[in-house]
């Protein structure tokens, strides 16, 4: 039978398998390479305290306003306190009475003039007095709102002349000297950190480099128990100088290094056949072959390999999608000199 004007189809298509596929390729370079843990949160004050009332009545006077610096112990609000005055006169007048009747009461006991039952009732209403005396004047100095700790006041809740109730929050405090930032991480990942561990933080609004986590954290609780419902962890990262700017609320990054590993042999991570398990391809003669590898840590850009290849190979890390055995290649760019250093081929994981 005679051929088509066209030629053989097969031939043809013979001849377009052997087309060589344009391909980039790269040398494996040795670098330091970490493992980290990623994580996000928001900064929190160091110490954060809701300044509540302990009496009740009208606000007479409001010393501070959001963004105030203050002092442990420094006056910040008064509540009304005639009435607290009226109730210590009261008690002071009572206590008096009592005191004195006590004491006629007990000298005769001692004489044998008063029964037990008698001295001893006359005793409880001097000590109720007294318990009474001292707790008018706790309520009385309860009139004064005192801040309980150095910061700054984040939030004010209270007016002039606002009626208030007992436990009723006038003012909240915040410890600004330092910030933690509370995450979560799984139980697999909380077998790798520790109290104390360093952290890098990113604090989004300030950060000029969006690569910058020039921060310096690190971990300071650590919850002991695991959430059955979640499988994860809270853990709490303490940054005590956050740099100027900085205020609770931030969206904050984090990079926790659980491992270093200062002179890996590494491949960029597009190299990786994602359909093909822990295979890469690397050039052979006018060829390529798949080599399966066994991969260790990865960062953004790279993938530390621990057993498979050595500094020598050709890792093509564009085009092997198209790649079969027989594939003819065309390496498109300029590979650098392989990087120095031993084989990693034989060493185990």
């Amino acid at each position: 039978m005679s051929c088509s004007k066209f030629g053989d189809p097969a031939k043809g298509q013979e001849k377009l398998d052997e087309a060589p596929i344009n391909v980039r390729a790269e040398h494996p370079v040795l670098r330091a390479m970490e493992e980290i843990i990623e994580v996000h949160g928001n900064l929190e004050p160091i110490e954060q305290v809701d300044v509540v009332t302990e009496v009740s009545g009208p606000i007479t006077k409001i010393l501070v306003d959001e963004g105030d610096v203050v002092e442990e112990g420094q006056f910040l609000a008064a509540i009304d306190d005639e009435e607290y005055k009226l109730n210590l006169r009261q008690a002071e007048s009572a206590y008096r009475v009592a005191r004195s009747d006590y004491v006629s009461a007990q000298q005769l006991f001692d004489q044998g003039m008063k029964s037990r039952s008698e001295y001893e009732k006359m005793k409880r209403s001097y000590d109720d007095a007294s318990s009474n005396l001292e707790l008018s004047r706790i309520r009385l100095k309860n009139t004064e709102v005192k801040s309980p700790i150095p910061g700054v006041v984040i939030s004010r809740q209270a007016e002039v002349y606002q009626q208030v109730g007992a436990m009723e929050v006038l003012f909240t405090i915040a410890d600004l000297s330092g910030f933690k930032v509370p995450i979560t991480v799984t139980e697999a990942e909380v077998a790798k950190i520790e109290v104390g561990q360093n952290v890098r933080v990113r604090i989004d609004a300030l950060a000029a480099d969006p690569e910058s986590f020039s921060i310096a954290g690190a971990v300071g609780k650590i919850q002991p128990r695991v959430d059955p419902q979640t499988g994860t962890v809270q853990v709490e990262v303490t940054v005590p100088d956050p740099g100027k700017g900085a205020r609770p609320g931030m969206f904050t990054r984090l990079k926790i290094v659980t491992s270093t590993h200062p002179n890996a042999l590494v491949i960029p991570r597009r190299a990786m056949l994602a359909e093909e398990g822990n295979h890469v391809w690397v050039v052979d003669g006018t060829g390529a072959r798949m080599v399966e590898i066994v991969p260790g840590i990865m960062d953004n850009h790279g993938l530390e390999i621990r057993s498979g290849l050595s500094p020598a190979d050709v890792v093509i890390v564009e085009g092997q999608a198209a790649l079969t055995p027989k594939s003819k290649i065309a390496i498109v760019n300029n590979q650098p000199a392989p990087a120095s250093g031993d084989s990693v081929e034989k060493k185990t994981p």
